[in-house]
């Protein structure tokens, strides 16, 4: 998704760092795969984004 291999696992590792923050043990069980993914998809799009706002700069 990213092209980029060393960015590839930045964005996983702030997937994981992300979702240690938010994860607590009291809220209702759910489906952690989806959300893990959907917590990198948008670390992704973001990094897009931030990538592209500054290379137009």
């Amino acid at each position: 998704m990213t092209g980029d291999a060393v960015l590839a696992q930045d964005l996983v590792q702030d997937t994981c760092l992300k979702a240690y923050k938010a994860f607590s043990p009291d809220d209702e069980p759910r489906q952690i795969r989806p959300w893990l993914f959907r917590i990198l998809i948008n670390g992704a799009v973001d990094d897009a984004r931030r990538a592209r706002r500054f290379r137009c700069a």
